[in-house]
């Protein structure tokens, strides 16, 4: 199941751009994101993260950030929260060059940076949480676990991977 979930999320992110185009707040962003992103995201050459507790505090502290006002909070994590009968996803839901695509690269170099953390594992499987949820309510047409298998392109397969590798047992 999980492994058709995060087929979806990216098949989502890779398809949808048109959609919901647009670029997630840079405010509050890891330094080593913005670094990556300033010198032309480089796929064979990712960011070297030499204080791996201090980037995923500061990458939770944007994703805390970017989240709607229905799911702010004062946790180290939004509240798992992840439907409003009146509420959208508003600014999150971005499928841009520099939308959830650099939210879901950026916590796979947190992952594979150190040992994979409770708090990383938390936030795989918020950042799962989330995107099912837009599938469901935003996305022009929700693809199910037993829809074709979409074609992925590299940057996307290599995300996929890492996360499908280090999350089954827990996401």
């Amino acid at each position: 199941m999980t492994r058709y979930v995060w087929i979806n999320i990216v098949h989502f992110l890779a398809t949808d751009i048109h959609t919901f185009q647009g670029n997630l707040s840079a405010k509050g962003r890891p330094e080593e994101v913005h670094q990556w992103l300033k010198y032309g995201r480089q796929f064979d050459k990712l960011p070297d993260i030499k204080n791996v507790k201090d980037y995923g505090i500061a990458w939770l502290a944007w994703w805390r950030a970017l989240q709607p006002k229905w799911r702010i909070s004062g946790g180290i994590l939004p509240p798992t929260v992840y439907s409003c009968e009146l509420c959208d996803w508003g600014a999150l839901q971005k499928s841009g060059k520099n939308g959830l695509f650099i939210v879901l690269i950026s916590m796979v170099w947190w992952g594979r940076a150190g040992t994979l953390t409770d708090d990383w594992k938390a936030a795989v499987t918020d950042v799962k949480n989330v995107m099912q949820s837009m599938l469901g309510t935003g996305s022009k047409r929700a693809i199910g676990a037993e829809a074709e298998t979409p074609v992925i392109t590299k940057r996307y397969a290599f995300i996929i991977l890492y996360i499908m590798s280090n999350s089954d047992a827990h996401c």
